[in-house]
């Protein structure tokens, strides 16, 4: 045994145009070489796409999230959890997906995550697995990417779980994609607190082990929460932060929230310590800002 770096990961939403998206690809020697020496990244229907500068900046905080990972799972397992919603879909009658091609995007992310394996030193006794997000945005094509990149497969050929209970070193995670929201302001983080009391008094009525962690994502936002249970046992409540910044949906209906993109990662100790590290998220503005006079 020894200590497991968890990297919970999610909303990624490859193929959106405020989402991350590779800015390096595997050239014919097979090295890689950024999308500007390559003269664009071909899609069908966008065949000389170039990275926006948002994108631009979005793919920056990852190479530096996954600089810091890299460092930090030396000495240790990795288990890299997709938590759901790995492409944008074609949805909603979007203008906002740099193809609307759905195998484009799926294959697009394939290309992204064996990029970030590659980044980590993904080897041998490593684990990856992905969660299932959305309908409306992956439909079933997180089976078809798990499949592809070596992701855990589950009973009947599944391979992206609808809700994931894994035990490392002895600590019990449950993991899903829509979960609840931390909310804003002098109630943030109430939700994540009343459904780690709620799970632990249900599993106890059901007679079912109790989690200590759960992760969930959806809310394009990041959190965590503790709660100590009554036996003084500590549970932790996890949001994983998103991938994509605000889209025109995002503006329309949760205008004065922000996006918190970026990446959190937590170890469990050999001996079942659970250690949260903090959280490193890319600084975003709420919208365009804008000075007359003084």
């Amino acid at each position: 045994m020894s200590d497991v770096l968890l990297l919970p990961t999610g909303d990624w939403h490859t193929g959106g145009t405020t989402a991350l998206h590779p800015n390096v690809r595997r050239d014919k020697s097979g090295k890689y070489k950024t999308v500007t020496e390559l003269g664009g990244w071909r899609y069908s229907d966008n065949p000389n796409f170039y990275p926006s500068a948002l994108q631009i900046k979005i793919w920056g905080h990852f190479e530096k999230c996954l600089s810091d990972i890299a460092a930090k799972r030396k000495g240790k397992k990795l288990f890299l959890l997709h938590t759901g919603d790995a492409i944008e879909g074609d949805h909603h009658n979007t203008t906002q997906a740099v193809t609307r091609h759905i195998v484009e995007q799926t294959n697009t992310h394939i290309e992204l995550m064996e990029y970030t394996k590659t980044r980590l030193g993904f080897q041998r006794g490593d684990t990856l697995a992905y969660l299932q997000g959305t309908s409306v945005h992956v439909g079933i094509q997180e089976h078809e990417i798990g499949r592809q990149v070596g992701a855990v497969e589950h009973e009947d050929g599944i391979y992206a779980a609808p809700l994931l209970d894994v035990v490392i070193n002895g600590v019990r995670v449950w993991a899903y994609h829509k979960g609840v929201s931390a909310g804003q302001g002098q109630t943030r983080g109430n939700a994540c607190v009343n459904k780690l009391r709620q799970v632990y008094y249900q599993c106890l009525q059901d007679g079912d082990p109790i989690p200590d962690i759960i992760i969930s994502a959806h809310t394009h936002d990041q959190h965590s929460a503790t709660w100590t249970r009554p036996d003084g046992r500590i549970m932790h409540y996890l949001i994983t932060a998103p991938w994509q910044d605000k889209t025109r949906f995002a503006f329309d209906n949760l205008a004065t929230n922000k996006n918190k993109v970026g990446m959190q990662s937590l170890t469990i100790t050999d001996g079942g310590e659970v250690v949260i590290h903090a959280p490193m998220l890319m600084p975003s503005p709420r919208g365009f800002s804008l000075k007359v006079g003084k």
